[in-house]
């Protein structure tokens, strides 16, 4: 997987993401996107779509890599929980954290039911 103009950086115990954009005002091509009409799993959203999910379906490895638990529900509208965006293009999955409290990730830690991998080839900062 390779990630572009993206930098992981420690904060703490956890890992938090940051995307450089070049241009003042530039937005990821994917903000546009049709909002998923209802919940769906992250696993089964339609290409060319978005919507929001809790920043605990994001998971990190010890590689540094992020991933999306496709088990986890995926909303047509935000939330006080739900405000991770979560958007599914024809190249995979991004998400963005506009709108969140500040949150870092450790690849400690599980989940209690299956973990469906999901990888996240970029991520927008609050």
């Amino acid at each position: 997987m390779t990630f572009y103009d993206v930098y992981f950086g420690y904060s703490g115990d956890g890992l938090a993401a940051t995307e450089w954009y070049p241009e003042a005002g530039e937005v990821p091509a994917w903000w546009p996107l049709p909002v998923v009409p209802i919940k769906v799993r992250a696993q089964r959203m339609g290409v060319d779509s978005r919507g929001f999910a809790v920043p605990w379906a994001m998971f990190v490895d010890y590689d540094d890599r992020f991933w999306l638990n496709g088990n986890y529900s995926v909303y047509p509208e935000p939330s006080k929980r739900a405000c991770m965006e979560v958007a599914r293009t024809q190249e995979g999955y991004f998400v963005g954290l506009f709108g969140c409290p500040e949150r870092t990730w450790s690849p400690g830690g599980g989940y209690s039911d299956p973990f469906v991998p999901l990888p996240v080839l970029n991520l927008r900062p609050a």
